[in-house]
């Protein structure tokens, strides 16, 4: 008798058994012998490419076949992995099929499962290191304001250098012939922390052909405002368009 979970189908010239890991295909009886011997054979799960199944008919045995590695495709009375039933041994032949092939198929989607699973990782490993890459070697820079890497470097009004972090910043290009300029709204709870000074109650908000401005807010909330000429309003404009990317990266 089978243990628990083992599924067994005694045939023609073989038994076979499933339990969930491994088919073992053994020989009792004197059919079986005369032409395989008395040795049983095991394959695992693993090893198994696919299920051949045939039903019986008036003249001919049904078969079941477990293609593995090594064996000839079209030898099934010699296959070591084939065993031949009757008719009235069909039932239990066609569970055994199912059970092997319905685990076979499990086991197959476990491994796309995984394999696409690790595509996905592999993927994730190789735009992180792409962003590295880019990260590292990006830079924008005017009038001593530089996006660089993670980092935002600006100088203090005592000539020291300082740090923001860049991720999450955003950079707005702004001309001070425009009596609309909504710096004002863009400015964040933060404090200027870069910029001409008294930029909040002096002239800088007023009207002024001759100047073009990028405002830089960072995720905190502080802002940098970069003042250029309008003749370096296309620098201007690049300034904030490498600080958005790079805030991006």
């Amino acid at each position: 008798m089978a243990d628990e979970g083992v599924v067994r189908a005694d045939g023609h010239n073989g038994q076979v058994e499933f339990d969930g890991r491994t088919v073992v295909v053994s020989r009792e009886g004197a059919r079986g012998r005369m032409t395989h011997g008395s040795q049983e054979r095991s394959v695992s799960l693993a090893n198994i490419q696919r299920v051949d199944f045939e039903e019986p008919s008036i003249r001919y045995k049904g078969y079941i076949r477990f293609a593995v590695p090594g064996e000839i495709e079209n030898d099934v009375v010699n296959d070591a992995y084939c065993v031949l039933f009757t008719r009235k041994q069909t039932a239990d032949f066609i569970g055994l099929r199912d059970a092997v092939k319905s685990t076979l198929a499990a086991r197959t989607e476990a491994e796309r499962d995984e394999l696409r699973a690790r595509a996905s990782a592999a993927a994730r490993e190789s735009r992180d290191a792409q962003r590295d890459v880019e990260r590292a070697s990006a830079e924008a820079s005017y009038a001593g304001h530089v996006a660089r890497g993670d980092v935002y470097i600006y100088a203090r009004p005592d000539s020291s250098t300082a740090f923001k972090t860049v991720a999450g910043a955003v950079a707005s290009f702004e001309s001070g012939a425009d009596r609309s300029r909504p710096t004002l709204t863009r400015i964040g709870a933060g404090a200027i922390i870069a910029g001409p000074a008294g930029a909040i109650v002096g002239g800088l908000f007023k009207k002024d052909t001759s100047k073009c401005y990028v405002t830089v807010v960072f995720a905190d909330g502080d802002t940098a405002i970069v003042e250029g000429p309008v003749k370096d309003e296309k620098k201007l404009r690049q300034f904030a368009a490498d600080v958005n990317r790079i805030a991006a990266l």
